[in-house]
């Protein structure tokens, strides 16, 4: 069966294709080759939208569970907003890539239009990562930092929100569950393109409220390589409408 791409991605999609035709691959199980591979791509899709502006930082830390590591947790605001709720942001890179840092554009702009302060976690990685919850474990820890420091950043220790895309997905999953288990309640999860399987259906079938959007014709991170398409700017509508009803 053939993939029929929306038309908008299109030529985006044959130029990244075009671009990166003379570009080595990896050795299977280089896992430095793929972390350097995939963190090149994230930092040249800043490149293809307009500079975020209007939303400050300010960087924090918490120690890991494991009292291993040291964790960098970046708190965005929109300037002049009154806080309420609040999100704690898993970044993609398929659990081996990716960074607090090479996520900023895109964590400012859901703060810049949604108006909704985010505290962007930097997990740590496969295959460093001590254990195969540590990732969890981490988003975990960021949203336990963040309520105990909701009453300073003015936040609704109820309405934190858990989000995360790609690889950022499962571990965003995970501290959702650890939550459950340790009684801290979460407002909700936001998931996008998770590396999850479709247990969702099974959330649904016993009655637990869930919205699901399926994108025909987009591949992974669409709306990254044409942020102003028509598919890229309804997708980006329904997250912030639910970024916002936190």
């Amino acid at each position: 069966m053939k993939y029929a791409l929306d038309p908008a991605l299109v030529p985006a999609m044959a130029e990244l294709k075009r671009g990166s035709a003379n570009a080595p691959r990896p050795v299977r199980g280089d896992w430095q080759a793929v972390r350097a591979s995939a963190n090149a791509g994230q930092a040249y899709m800043p490149a293809l939208s307009p500079t975020v502006t209007g939303v400050t930082t300010t960087d924090f830390t918490t120690e890991t569970f494991d009292s291993e590591a040291t964790l960098l947790l970046r708190w965005y605001a929109k300037t002049g907003k009154t806080p309420g709720s609040a999100v704690v942001y898993a970044h993609g890179g398929g659990m081996l890539g990716g960074s607090v840092d090479l996520y900023d554009e895109v964590v400012a702009w859901y703060v810049a239009h949604s108006g909704i302060p985010f505290l962007s976690v930097d997990l740590r990685l496969a295959p460093e990562a001590p254990t195969s919850t540590a990732m969890a474990e981490d988003v975990y820890s960021a949203l336990i930092w963040l309520r105990e420091h909701a009453a300073s950043l003015g936040v609704n220790p109820d309405r934190i929100a858990l989000m995360g895309d790609s690889g950022g997905g499962g571990p965003t999953a995970g501290a959702a569950i650890l939550a459950r288990d340790r009684n801290i309640p979460v407002a909700k999860q936001i998931l996008i393109y998770p590396m999850l399987d479709d247990r969702h259906t099974k959330l649904a079938r016993h009655g637990v409220p869930i919205e699901l959007h399926v994108h025909p014709g987009a591949p992974h991170g669409f709306e990254r390589f044409v942020p102003d398409s028509d598919i890229a700017r309804r997708a980006m509508t329904d997250r912030i409408r639910t970024i916002t009803d936190i």
